[in-house]
């Protein structure tokens, strides 16, 4: 499981904007979306195996990752 932050942009009329988006190696989507969001968020993906990730952002992110059953960090 993933836990991704975004700080958002306060100086920004819409907070900023953060997009994950997993690829395969042939640029195909391996997984859905995690994030595609404008201003501040915190949300949760499942992730499984190994899936490159683009990260896009004009802000601070972070992406942890912790395996499937184990307690959310808070």
């Amino acid at each position: 499981m993933a836990t991704l932050r975004y700080e958002g942009d306060p100086q920004s009329d819409d907070g900023g904007y953060f997009l994950v988006d997993p690829f395969e190696p042939g640029g195909d989507g391996c997984l859905d979306e995690p994030a595609n969001q404008i201003g501040p968020w915190r949300g949760e993906a499942p992730l499984s195996g190994s899936c490159p990730m683009y990260a896009r952002s004009g802000e601070p992110w972070s992406i942890s990752g912790q395996p499937l059953g184990s307690p959310t960090p808070s």
